[in-house]
């Protein structure tokens, strides 16, 4: 899949829902959230994405050149 949202970005949703989650915290006019969404970035970063790209391994040198070609994030 290398059209759309995954031509920028490996993980659209992940993206999408950090600025959902950035979106209702304007909305609330509070700071102390944003300490929150940082916590649920790094655990994002660093436990749940590589498990998935472990798994993506799988497809062999076609998921290595996209990965190459787009980033994890923007």
């Amino acid at each position: 899949m290398t059209a759309g949202p995954y031509r920028f970005t490996r993980n659209p949703m992940y993206v999408g829902l950090v600025l959902a989650y950035l979106g209702e915290q304007g909305m609330l006019l509070q700071v102390w959230p944003l300490l929150l969404l940082v916590l649920t970035v790094v655990y994002v970063n660093w436990f749940v994405i590589p498990v998935e790209e472990t798994s993506l391994r799988s497809f062999g040198p076609v998921y290595d050149a996209y990965r190459a070609r787009v980033r994890r994030w923007i």
